[in-house]
């Protein structure tokens, strides 16, 4: 089907025409503008969240970053959906660096390898008891990358998160540079009840 071009007259009415819309302006019209990207189904409970993890993680990520950074097309929304996703694999590594740290401990949550006497001496229980925490950290460490991969490939997960992250980020901040500037005159709601002129 083909389509006939548009008139110059047409595109400058259409023009005018979109600046004058500034979109909702009750709470209840901004409310339900912005649940308009979520009708796509891209929610945590589809694929993002694993059985751990709590269903609605994702979707909190979301409506937080869609009232800070308020998108106002669907491409800065797939970068805010690309933010939210990172910070919850950020949120991951996070957990998963507590339960590597973990497994060092036994079931009774005392070090593997506790200090020799030698070294805690006689002082200060306090001392000795944090730096038996860390003693116990370096040596469950040292333990676990000569066994496996684990933590190498746990850093790599963590610095890919953080660099998901920040592309994201950038990502949307390209996009929402490239929106049209408000022409000088136009009203615009800033809060509800309160109009400002720019």
């Amino acid at each position: 089907m083909s389509t006939q071009p548009i008139s110059p007259q047409q595109l400058t009415a259409n023009r005018a025409n979109a600046a004058r819309s500034t979109g909702p302006t009750t709470p209840e019209g901004k409310l339900r503008s912005a649940q308009n990207a979520i009708k796509h189904g891209f929610t945590g409970p589809s694929f993002v969240v694993v059985r751990l993890e709590e269903l609605q993680d994702v979707d909190l990520l979301k409506v937080d970053l869609v009232a800070y950074y308020q998108p106002e097309n669907s491409q800065e929304m797939v970068a805010i959906l690309r933010t939210a996703l990172a910070q919850q694999s950020i949120r991951r590594a996070q957990r998963l660096e507590s339960g590597l740290l973990n497994e060092m401990l036994d079931t009774n949550g005392r070090p593997f390898t506790p200090m020799s006497s030698q070294l805690a001496g006689e002082g200060d229980m306090d001392i000795t008891r944090a730096q038996n925490r860390n003693y116990c950290l370096a040596e469950g460490f040292l333990r676990q990358i000569r066994q496996s991969n684990g933590w190498s490939l746990f850093l790599r997960y963590r610095a890919q998160s953080q660099r998901l992250y920040r592309r994201a980020l950038e990502e949307f901040e390209r996009l929402s540079a490239l929106r049209p500037p408000v022409p000088l005159g136009i009203a615009s709601v800033s809060e509800p009840g309160t109009v400002s002129v720019r």
